[in-house]
């Protein structure tokens, strides 16, 4: 897409010689005029910085209030009802880590972030319920951490084996003796 009109955000007109290339495979990605391209792409690294100090802002802010577990009993009814119906009894949610690979990572760190992949990795652990909506998320690990070992230090796994909420509420299991009333505490599977 071409165009010679009046920069969004200056008050002068762009220069009639200029043509303006916006194309995602471009180096700089604007144009081909150098005094042109030197502008532009100073507002662009600006742009870029203040849509990352934004997106930062905002995770630190919203991350809380948007990645929770359940806090009610009446929360954790509604979750474990629907798991209830895909047949996991007693279920709130779902947690798998993830490997992210590391691309440039520090040459310190390399031995401890390779794991399984073959290559240098940071593994979170993520639980999600029915929705796809994360409840809880840990920080980074090295790489080289199997499931297991990361589940020990998820808060959320914890909190299921020794907040009242998890440990004293009741649910049923279906069985050949019929309906099983069961309440209490589950071990954590490692």
């Amino acid at each position: 897409m071409t165009s010679s009109t009046t920069a969004p955000d200056s008050a002068s007109p762009l220069p009639a010689d200029s043509s303006i290339v916006l194309s995602p495979y471009s180096q700089t990605g604007l144009a081909k005029n150098d005094t042109l391209d030197n502008e532009l792409s100073a507002h662009l690294l600006y742009c870029l910085h203040c849509s990352s100090h934004l997106i930062t802002c905002l995770c630190h802010r919203l991350f809380h209030k948007v990645v929770t577990p359940p806090k009610t009993e009446a929360e954790l009814a509604a979750l474990t009802r629907i798991y209830d119906q895909l047949g996991m009894i007693g279920a709130f949610g779902s947690t798998d880590c993830t490997h992210i690979p590391l691309g440039k990572c520090p040459v310190s760190w390399k031995n401890s972030c390779i794991g399984k992949e073959g290559f240098p990795t940071l593994a979170y652990s993520v639980t999600c319920d029915h929705t796809r909506r994360i409840m809880a998320c840990t920080g980074g690990f090295p790489g080289s951490y199997n499931d297991k070992t990361i589940a020990r230090y998820d808060s959320l796994i914890s909190d299921a084996a020794i907040n009242p909420l998890f440990t004293e509420f009741s649910y049923n299991v279906h069985s050949n003796a019929g309906v099983l009333p069961r309440k209490g505490k589950h071990a954590p599977h490692y």
